[in-house]
């Protein structure tokens, strides 16, 4: 997994103004089309798209207000575009997944919750809510909580065709041991300390929100992005501030329990904090481990990191055969050419093609597709027969004289429905093996043709060019 967060909070990567016209709408397209343009050129092959934030969503919902960032809270304009949807179909077209970046607890300050509609879930369940050092957040604790936070998933599965739902922010506030929780505690927690009642509300609310997902679809993943570190360790550097402890996630229990898909912990940290603390989650995981790393923090006014920290971190991670992928956040700095972070992650992720996930969630089979092959003055020239739903093709080779089986690594993987591999990739005088795989966007199963195609590479002489399929 090639992954990017891409928010839309505070003007920061999509959309920079709210729109109170048609042109600032259209401006609002323009804007996120270039953006996936820069993303697609560096080789982005999944978005988290933050779909929901402080109780607001980018999309005409029955459940939740319309995102101030979009069209302002004060206005009376009414979009004529669904920005979700917009963005869903500009990432398909460029063979990018789609999951719905959800932040879960936190609604906002004092003025933000004033600024909710009459009939929000702030407005009708504010005596349920939690206020915690002049912030408001929906209590973990509380059955209104998951109920609402189930409507909001199954209002996006059923309209939307993401393919999964990642949840950021599914925790308590950060080292909240005053947290107003006490009450409920008392009443409900029974005889286990309030530090485990507090991760069994996460684990619950977490298990709720993936059974709704499931009973939509059962191929729709849930992820959730955790603190970096799962817990300290005897012998490892200690964290000022893990899942376990500080916030009160438990992914390891999650993972037990069944009822996440892959975890992605948030690890914008680097030397000893970095390094070790990879090989911690694979040992408490037994799900995929996609790594969050931090190309924003090579920003002068956030880390000031020497743009070499994210090579050598990406060099790393692609070594370790156990991990299934990287996500930048964010979307912005991750094309940055200002701070010199886009050359070198295009670099990396160039290399080597990958689908959003190896071999699929699942991997089905297609009795035949019509697969042609034509050697050409460029070079290889490679067309087949597509399918109509969102699609990724993962074009496998072998120079062995054997048809590949799609286990390995794909050669390549492109939309279009053709491709020219030109003669200095393939090796001469061999014997090629060509198969080309359909990637459902959406349901992310990847369909593998039983038969492909061999082509014979024959060395020429100098002045020679031609080839022969068989």
């Amino acid at each position: 997994m090639k992954a990017v967060w891409l928010t839309t909070n505070y003007g920061l990567d999509w959309p920079h103004r709210p729109a109170t016209d048609r042109a600032g709408e259209e401006r609002q397209k323009r804007d996120l089309i270039h953006l996936l343009d820069q993303l697609q050129e560096i080789g982005t092959n999944t978005i988290f798209l933050q779909v929901r934030s402080k109780g607001r969503v980018i999309y005409p919902s029955k459940v939740e207000p319309l995102s101030g960032e979009f069209v302002p809270t004060t206005s009376s304009y009414k979009l004529t575009y669904d920005p979700l949807e917009f963005a869903i179909n500009e990432c398909h077209k460029r063979g990018m997944a789609v999951h719905a970046w959800l932040a879960v607890t936190p609604i906002g300050n004092d003025k933000q919750l004033r600024q909710m509609p009459a009939g929000s879930y702030p407005h009708r369940h504010r005596r349920e809510l939690k206020r915690y050092k002049n912030y408001w957040y929906m209590d973990p604790a509380n059955a209104s909580t998951t109920t609402h936070m189930r409507k909001v998933v199954s209002e996006i599965l059923e309209r939307y065709p993401v393919a999964g739902i990642h949840l950021d922010y599914i925790r308590y506030p950060d080292r909240a041991k005053q947290f107003p929780d006490a009450k409920a505690y008392k009443a409900k927690g029974g005889k286990i300390s309030i530090d485990d009642w507090r991760r069994d509300n996460i684990t619950r609310l977490v298990g709720e929100i993936y059974r709704e997902i499931k009973k939509h679809r059962a191929d729709a993943m849930l992820s959730a992005s955790v603190i970096g570190t799962y817990n300290n360790v005897p012998g490892l550097r200690e964290s000022g501030w893990t899942a376990y402890n500080d916030v009160w996630q438990d992914p390891a229990a999650w993972c037990r329990e069944g009822v996440i898909d892959f975890v992605v912990p948030m690890m914008y940290t680097k030397g000893d904090r970095f390094y070790p603390f990879v090989g911690e989650w694979l040992k408490v995981l037994n799900v995929p481990l996609v790594v969050g790393i931090a190309p924003y923090m090579v920003h002068e006014r956030e880390g000031n990191w020497e743009v070499a920290e994210i090579k050598e971190q990406m060099d790393y991670l692609d070594r370790l055969p156990d991990v299934a992928g990287v996500a930048l956040f964010r979307a912005e700095h991750s094309v940055s050419s200002g701070l010199g972070t886009k050359k070198p992650i295009m670099d990396r992720w160039k290399r080597s093609a990958a689908l959003p996930i190896n071999g699929g969630v699942r991997m089905d089979w297609m009795d035949e597709q019509s697969l042609e092959m034509q050697g050409t003055d460029a070079g290889l020239k490679v067309s087949w027969q597509g399918g109509q739903h969102p699609r990724l093709y993962a074009l496998y080779l072998s120079i062995d004289g054997e048809v590949p089986n799609g286990t390995d690594a794909p050669f390549l993987t492109t939309t279009d429905k053709e491709v020219v591999i030109p003669w200095s990739q393939i090796k001469s005088d061999a014997l090629i093996g060509i198969k080309v795989s359909e990637y459902d966007l959406v349901t992310q199963s990847e369909t593998l043709p039983f038969a492909g195609g061999l082509y014979y590479n024959k060395k020429l002489p100098d002045d020679a060019t031609d080839t022969d399929d068989i």
